[in-house]
């Protein structure tokens, strides 16, 4: 009888680096369960590991604070960027707790400063809302808190993951109350479809464009830098009106949320000069609270 070199064999070793990370993955997810004070020492744990032991994108994140803010010293900089890291821990145990959070845990812990905006741009409820937003604070969280007040269904825009776990617990997550999900290689068609829907339609759209199509290039922190074109197209095109959401964090694991209006409904839109208010929208949320953006992107490298 002949054995198998399980060793040798390049499919037992994708089983058992897939059996690996689902089992780690679980484990992860499993931390969402324990009580706050527990994660709060895990988040340190964390951030321990991401910042001093395998140093997670440390030259990434060095690089983005240099050219974002240049008057800045040596140790204004390195003090900025522990504060994130700090911060992305704790982020990533809020993800978790999200999925046990009941909804009216969210509505106490995510507030509006003015939610009339929203109301006033809608019509009352009856019309549809692009609401932009940036990977600032806890935007998984900004999605079920304000989904829970505001009287229309919602729809999160996302970009898939390459983890097939990862992408399975987003997608339930972002699902748990009723919102919808549309991935971005579609997002064009269905909105253009449901147009007359009255619908909040979420996005993120502060990340890198793939590629050179459909971009356009506003300055963000004095430099030329490549935003997708998509979302000022699509206001274009449907009537829609923009809304900017800044998502705050005024206290450990309670966010703010405060919107600003980009284009009221039925304007006549220019995608260039939409696109330039959003990144300067942007840009003034991250100067307010610099340490709670997702600096690890790669966000300038096409710049």
């Amino acid at each position: 009888m002949r054995c198998r070199n399980t060793a040798a064999d390049p499919h037992h070793e994708m089983a058992v680096d897939t059996g690996q990370r689902r089992f780690l993955f679980r484990l992860y997810s499993a931390a969402g369960k324990l009580p706050i004070a527990v994660q709060s020492c895990i988040g340190h744990l964390v951030y321990c590991g991401l910042y001093h032991i395998t140093g997670y994108r440390r030259t990434v994140v060095q690089n983005n604070l240099n050219r974002a803010f240049p008057d800045k010293n040596a140790k204004e900089l390195t003090l900025l960027e522990k504060k994130y890291y700090r911060h992305l821990s704790q982020l990533a145990l809020e993800l978790l707790r999200a999925m046990h959070m009941p909804q009216f845990a969210f509505t106490a812990r995510v507030t509006q400063s003015n939610p009339e905006v929203l109301r006033q741009c809608s019509a009352n409820y009856q019309r549809s809302v692009m609401i932009l937003t940036i990977h600032q604070g806890n935007w998984e969280w900004l999605l079920h808190g304000i989904s829970a007040v505001v009287p229309l269904p919602f729809v999160a825009i996302y970009k898939p993951l390459h983890n097939t776990d990862a992408e399975l617990f987003m997608q339930r997550l972002r699902r748990r109350f009723g919102a919808a999900t549309v991935p971005v290689r579609r997002a064009a068609r269905d909105i253009m479809a449901r147009r007359d829907t009255a619908r909040c339609i979420v996005m993120l759209a502060d990340q890198s464009p793939v590629t050179a199509e459909h971009t356009h290039w506003p300055l963000f922190f004095g430099t030329p830098t490549a935003f997708h074109a998509g979302p000022a197209r699509l206001a274009a095109a449907t009537g829609h009106a923009v809304v900017f959401a800044r998502c705050s964090q005024p206290s450990p694991g309670h966010y703010c949320v405060h919107y600003e209006v980009l284009a009221e409904a039925g304007q006549a839109v220019d995608e260039t000069q939409l696109t330039q208010r959003y990144a300067s929208a942007a840009e003034a949320a991250i100067n307010s609270e610099p340490h709670s953006w997702l600096w690890s992107n790669r966000r300038w490298k096409r710049a």
